[in-house]
């Protein structure tokens, strides 16, 4: 299936590039409507479009767009293309409804992958700055040992007979796997009602916000060291 494919790039060079990148593809790129009445148009089709356009300088000028687009556009998907992202504009073109980023260096390929995804509902990011990311975090989490419990963080592992019961523990190590709530339940002849009681007090008495972060306390509390 055709996907109607509109460039808002402010760039002329990089619309030239991106119309030869998807010609062939199943985005058929569109004309951008020059007269109001193409624009009005626009605004009544049906809600399978893509809009790609780049990151206007002030950064607000894009933010306002993509608000506009998607207030027009119910059911369209909106990617942003630049050289690059940091963290902080993510965070703001995802807010205002950005579904997903594209380097301009991407390959054909790469870019067909990501807006297919994209029009499957899916949102995409470049793996550059997802790995940037998670570079982050896992530097946060070595920087940063568990504290006393309470309200500033994880408690210590040592404190660990003190603070868990015994099913508490068990409970913890069905986390460290990623075992869903009803499958703990079935394996403890519990209800999935209890199991999330259990969870919520273990999140409590650990200082965690969410079962992942228990889950990693988990595994240096109780894996045997080496």
């Amino acid at each position: 299936m055709q996907v109607k494919t509109v460039l808002l790039c402010k760039s002329f060079m990089l619309r030239v590039a991106l119309e030869h990148m998807l010609a062939g593809s199943a985005f058929d790129v569109q004309n951008e409507a020059d007269d109001e009445g193409d624009r009005d148009r626009r605004s009544q089709r049906s809600g399978d479009h893509l809009f790609i356009l780049d990151i206007a300088q002030p950064l607000d000028e894009t933010l306002a767009e993509i608000s506009s687009l998607k207030s027009q556009h119910p059911g369209s998907r909106v990617v942003v293309v630049s050289d690059s992202f940091d963290d902080g504009i993510l965070a703001r073109l995802c807010a205002d409804g950005a579904n997903g980023f594209c380097l301009t260096s991407s390959n054909e390929s790469v870019l067909v992958k990501a807006l297919e995804l994209v029009m499957l509902g899916e949102v995409y990011f470049p793996s550059a700055s997802v790995r940037n990311v998670l570079d982050k975090t896992v530097n946060a989490v070595a920087s940063s040992p568990p504290t006393p419990l309470g309200d500033q963080g994880l408690v210590a592992s040592g404190a660990l007979k003190e603070q868990l019961s015994s099913r508490e523990i068990e409970i913890l190590r069905f986390l460290m796997n990623g075992t869903k709530n009803r499958d703990i339940a079935i394996s403890l002849n519990l209800s999935e009602a209890t199991i999330k009681v259990y969870i919520q007090g273990i999140l409590k008495k650990i200082g965690a916000q969410n079962r992942t972060q228990a889950a990693m306390w988990a595994t240096s509390a109780l894996l045997p060291k080496a």
